[in-house]
């Protein structure tokens, strides 16, 4: 498989292939440890892609595009956006 990323519309780059918990599952583990809405820790997950963004990013909107090719062929691309705030 292959991912690439594309951020606001630049030339898109590769992103990284990790086996590694899952950081959102973490964070809520690690927040509701000793609560009643506790759960079990995170596992190891085999579909996190990674990419590291600019530190130089400036204060607005972003757009982040990802395109993916699988084994088959077959891709798929999805967007989102995200704002940068003081």
């Amino acid at each position: 498989d292959s991912v690439r990323l594309s951020l606001n519309g630049a030339a898109a780059v590769p992103m990284r292939y990790i086996i590694r918990n899952d950081p959102l599952l973490e964070r809520l583990q690690s927040r509701l440890t000793g609560s009643r809405d506790s759960y079990s820790d995170p596992v190891l997950s085999a579909h996190i892609w990674e990419a590291e963004l600019p530190t130089s990013l400036p204060i607005g909107v972003h757009h982040v595009t990802v395109n993916t090719e699988d084994e088959f062929g077959q891709t798929r691309q999805q967007s989102l956006s995200f704002e940068i705030s003081e």
